[in-house]
């Protein structure tokens, strides 16, 4: 049960993080955005 509820929350968390990482890099490529905005906010989520 516990190792269950262990493994969800470290796959939400890479989840996340590769999500938040991809779209960075998207709007980076398309738009000229810096990643320091995104990355602040991901510091602020967490």
């Amino acid at each position: 049960m516990w190792v269950s509820i262990y493994l969800f929350m470290w796959s939400f968390f890479f989840f996340f993080f590769f999500v938040s990482y991809f779209v960075n890099l998207y709007f980076n490529t398309n738009l000229g955005f810096s990643s320091s905005s995104s990355f602040t906010k991901v510091k602020l989520f967490w």
